[in-house]
Protein backbone atom coordinates (compact mmCIF):
# COMPACT_ATOMS: atom_id res chain seq x y z
CA UNK A 1 0.00 0.00 0.00
CA UNK A 2 1.66 3.55 -0.43
CA UNK A 3 0.10 5.98 0.88
CA UNK A 4 0.03 9.59 -0.95
CA UNK A 5 -0.28 13.29 0.85
CA UNK A 6 -1.10 15.73 -1.69
CA UNK A 7 -0.90 19.72 -0.76
CA UNK A 8 -3.11 21.75 -3.01
CA UNK A 9 -0.90 24.81 -3.61
CA UNK A 10 -3.57 26.35 -6.79
CA UNK A 11 -6.33 24.87 -8.24
CA UNK A 12 -5.70 22.30 -10.91
CA UNK A 13 -6.99 23.26 -14.68
CA UNK A 14 -8.87 20.48 -16.82
CA UNK A 15 -9.48 16.49 -15.37
CA UNK A 16 -6.03 15.11 -14.67
CA UNK A 17 -5.77 11.86 -12.81
CA UNK A 18 -2.44 10.82 -10.80
CA UNK A 19 -0.28 8.27 -12.58
CA UNK A 20 1.59 6.10 -11.15
CA UNK A 21 4.37 3.82 -13.24
CA UNK A 22 6.88 1.50 -10.55
CA UNK A 23 9.71 0.53 -13.26
CA UNK A 24 11.95 -2.34 -12.75
CA UNK A 25 14.06 -4.64 -14.81
CA UNK A 26 12.21 -3.80 -18.08
CA UNK A 27 9.20 -4.17 -16.72
CA UNK A 28 6.14 -1.32 -15.66
CA UNK A 29 3.45 -1.63 -12.90
CA UNK A 30 0.95 1.00 -13.71
CA UNK A 31 -1.22 2.39 -11.34
CA UNK A 32 -3.58 5.15 -12.71
CA UNK A 33 -6.34 5.98 -11.02
CA UNK A 34 -8.90 8.72 -9.40
CA UNK A 35 -7.79 9.66 -5.85
CA UNK A 36 -9.58 8.33 -2.57
CA UNK A 37 -11.19 5.54 -4.51
CA UNK A 38 -12.85 7.67 -7.06
CA UNK A 39 -14.46 9.99 -4.10
CA UNK A 40 -12.75 13.06 -4.56
CA UNK A 41 -11.23 13.41 -7.94
CA UNK A 42 -9.07 16.14 -8.96
CA UNK A 43 -11.02 18.39 -10.92
CA UNK A 44 -12.81 18.76 -6.87
CA UNK A 45 -9.58 20.01 -5.01
CA UNK A 46 -10.00 23.33 -3.47
CA UNK A 47 -6.56 25.36 -2.82
CA UNK A 48 -5.76 24.39 0.92
CA UNK A 49 -6.94 20.80 0.88
CA UNK A 50 -4.65 18.08 1.63
CA UNK A 51 -5.92 15.20 -0.04
CA UNK A 52 -4.62 11.97 1.57
CA UNK A 53 -4.87 8.88 -0.87
CA UNK A 54 -4.12 4.78 0.02
CA UNK A 55 -3.48 2.69 -3.18
CA UNK A 56 -2.30 -0.14 -3.43
CA UNK A 57 -0.62 -2.21 -6.07
CA UNK A 58 0.99 -5.56 -6.13
CA UNK A 59 3.98 -6.53 -7.78
CA UNK A 60 3.76 -9.57 -9.60
CA UNK A 61 6.01 -12.73 -8.07
CA UNK A 62 7.74 -12.60 -12.04
CA UNK A 63 9.24 -9.33 -11.22
CA UNK A 64 12.02 -10.99 -9.27
CA UNK A 65 14.49 -9.44 -6.91
CA UNK A 66 15.73 -5.48 -7.12
CA UNK A 67 14.94 -2.36 -6.60
CA UNK A 68 11.97 -0.61 -8.38
CA UNK A 69 11.58 2.63 -8.98
CA UNK A 70 8.28 4.60 -7.96
CA UNK A 71 7.37 7.37 -10.36
CA UNK A 72 4.32 9.41 -10.23
CA UNK A 73 2.62 12.67 -12.07
CA UNK A 74 -1.16 13.70 -12.94
CA UNK A 75 -2.44 13.16 -16.77
CA UNK A 76 -4.99 13.73 -18.97
CA UNK A 77 -5.63 12.25 -22.11
CA UNK A 78 -2.25 13.20 -23.63
CA UNK A 79 -1.35 15.87 -21.83
CA UNK A 80 1.02 15.90 -18.40
CA UNK A 81 1.57 18.70 -15.41
CA UNK A 82 5.05 20.28 -15.27
CA UNK A 83 7.04 19.01 -12.22
CA UNK A 84 8.63 22.26 -11.18
CA UNK A 85 10.45 20.68 -8.24
CA UNK A 86 12.25 17.62 -6.84
CA UNK A 87 13.75 14.73 -8.75
CA UNK A 88 12.01 14.09 -11.98
CA UNK A 89 12.62 12.41 -15.76
CA UNK A 90 11.98 14.25 -19.29
CA UNK A 91 8.10 12.90 -19.80
CA UNK A 92 7.40 14.87 -16.26
CA UNK A 93 7.21 12.11 -13.91
CA UNK A 94 8.44 12.77 -10.24
CA UNK A 95 10.75 10.20 -8.85
CA UNK A 96 9.49 9.41 -5.51
CA UNK A 97 10.46 6.48 -3.88
CA UNK A 98 12.45 2.99 -4.82
CA UNK A 99 10.90 -0.23 -3.98
CA UNK A 100 13.17 -3.17 -2.75
CA UNK A 101 12.03 -6.67 -3.28
CA UNK A 102 13.71 -9.19 -2.06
Amino acid sequence: TITWYFQVVAPVPGSYAPFVHIDGAGQRLNGDHEPVEGRYPVRLWEEGDVVVDRQEIRVPANYGRGNLTIFMGFWAGDNRLDVVEGPADEVDRARVGVLPIR
